[in-house]
């Protein structure tokens, strides 16, 4: 006579197989493969080459299930990789990130891109493995009853030795996501917990539905390369939102030496405007991280030719610079950023107010400016409807003024 009989011959199948028949039970795993393990176990996939299936995800098995399964009496044993993931960026040599082999490469890494970057990383480092420290205690205690809803799963989370003391639903944080702020009776700490869960990926694919299209051309490419840079976002933005993809983000910080940024107007404009003449314009947003916008104006100018939003990351990053050097006195790095948004943001409101304009969605893509000086075939491709009473440039100006300006 069987007291338990557990579906499926996995890691957890198999690990509560073992407690149940420890404490007397009998038990039966029922297992459809040949070979038990499920996504943790190891297999040849090619000959000569054994991996898990996906150890990666269901992570390591808990220390005191591996002591008490006497698993390393038994041949088990961690073979930790020398780094947790290569992301590549874009199709540029070099241009990837390595992360893992130690806090000290990684952050080598991170200074490639970021000098903020890589020395925010070990407080980060501190604050995961302090979450890691809660999670692993929850991880042994029995669930709480989940029909009360996320107040009732706190609450009985905050029964359990080793978690926070406190906690309180908060208002949402910039995506949207409610906060859930937990404050530590000792050591005083706080920790946010978002409602959604969210992936560790390449920065150019943070999540399925994203892409980075790479805004600049080569720096030797003749007249016509600006032409067909432009051509090329284009034909890409286009495939990007037929592939399922709703955010697409345009930015200009591969420039360097031999690449030549494309001005954020123009990529924004020659996008939008060609998404809209495909009928897909209303499938996706179109993010723009450019390092030409500096003022308030140039914001406006994005959003007016239709960026849904717009990152000024050389911007940010001159103000973090500035801050680096003491020029703000005893002012934190995030109240200096929080002023420049908050400038920009009142600014596009006096502005868009002028004409009558409340929201900022009735002003994106709305075009509405005088074009001075661009020729009218331009301005009939890139920013149609747009006045243009006196002509003048056309790619190939355009090209050589980004040539001119590159060179400087």
């Amino acid at each position: 006579m069987l007291d338990a009989v557990i579906i499926g011959g996995g890691h957890n199948g198999l690990v509560c197989g073992f407690y149940l028949a420890r404490a007397g039970f009998k038990v039966r795993i029922h297992e459809a493969r040949q070979i038990v393990g499920g996504a943790a176990v190891t297999e040849e996939f090619a000959p000569g080459f054994r991996n898990s299936t996906a150890s990666y995800t269901v992570s390591l098995l808990q220390p005191k299930v591996i002591a008490d399964m006497a698993l390393e009496r038994r041949g088990y044993r961690v073979i930790e990789r020398p780094l947790a993931n290569f992301l590549p960026l874009s199709q540029a040599e070099g241009d990837y990130l390595k992360v893992g082999g130690g806090l000290a490469a990684t952050q080598a890494e991170l200074a490639r891109f970021s000098a903020r970057d890589a020395a925010a990383l070990p407080a980060w480092y501190a604050m995961l493995e302090r979450v890691a420290d809660v999670l692993r205690a929850l991880a042994l205690t029995i669930p709480p009853d989940a029909q009360g809803g996320l107040p009732a799963l706190l609450d009985a989370a905050l029964s359990y030795p080793g978690v926070p003391q406190r906690w309180q639903l908060g208002d949402a944080d910039d995506d949207g996501d409610p906060i859930v702020t937990f404050t530590f009776a000792s050591p005083r700490g706080e920790l946010r917990f978002f409602e959604t869960i969210t992936t560790f990926a390449a920065p150019h694919d943070v999540t399925l539905d994203e892409i980075r299209i790479d805004c600049t051309f080569p720096a030797e490419g003749g007249p016509e390369a600006l032409r067909a840079a432009i051509a090329d976002i284009r034909a890409q933005a286009e495939q990007a939102v037929r592939q399922g993809k709703s955010e697409l983000f345009l930015t200009d910080e591969h420039v360097g030496p031999d690449r030549v940024a494309i001005a954020g107007v123009l990529a924004v404009a020659a996008v939008h405007t060609h998404l809209v003449r495909k009928g897909l314009r209303s499938y996706a947003s179109v993010n723009v991280r450019t390092a030409e916008c500096l003022d308030t104006h140039y914001y406006a100018v994005l959003i007016g030719v239709g960026a849904t939003t717009v990152y000024a990351y050389l911007a940010e990053a001159a103000i973090a610079d500035r801050h680096a050097r003491g020029l703000f006195g005893d002012m934190a790095l995030d109240t200096c950023l929080a002023n420049h948004r908050k400038a920009v943001d009142e600014g596009l409101l006096k502005i868009m107010s002028k004409m009558g304009i409340a929201v900022i969605s009735s002003y994106r893509g709305g075009y509405n400016f005088e074009a001075v000086g661009l020729s009218r075939s331009l301005v009939a491709d890139l920013f149609p409807g747009m006045p243009a009473k006196i002509s003048g440039e056309g790619y190939a100006s355009l090209h050589l003024n980004a040539e001119l300006r590159h060179q400087q």
